[in-house]
């Protein structure tokens, strides 16, 4: 939830990859270096940050069946099912299967 919600400003990727032996006491996992680079051109206004933002944490939290079902406050589910065929989106999609894109053409459906 906490990437999607500034997925349109920033950019995450993984950087270096760092051993778990690198560490003391060694996890059971290896961790890594997380970039954040701010987009030359956002994929949402930054005066729609809240907005936005409430998208989001709703589509990670509020009830219902379904992703369309979740979005019905904001959006109706007849708009989203049709959002989720044109972009190759299941059933079963869950908030955290999508992607930055994804999200921004999402929350532009509200306009």
């Amino acid at each position: 939830m906490l990437t999607a919600s500034w997925w349109p400003w920033y950019e995450f990727t993984l950087g270096t990859r760092v051993p778990a032996a690198a560490f003391a006491p060694v996890p059971s996992v290896d961790g890594g270096i997380l970039v954040i680079r701010r987009r030359a051109q956002p994929l949402v206004a930054l005066e729609d940050v809240g907005d936005y933002q409430e998208l989001v944490r709703h589509a990670f939290t509020g009830p219902g069946r379904g992703f369309p079902a979740v979005l019905r406050r904001h959006l109706s589910e007849h708009l989203v099912r049709a959002w989720m065929i044109e972009r190759g989106r299941g059933a079963r999609t869950l908030p955290r299967d999508l992607k930055a894109d994804d999200w921004a053409t999402l929350f532009r459906l509200r306009r």
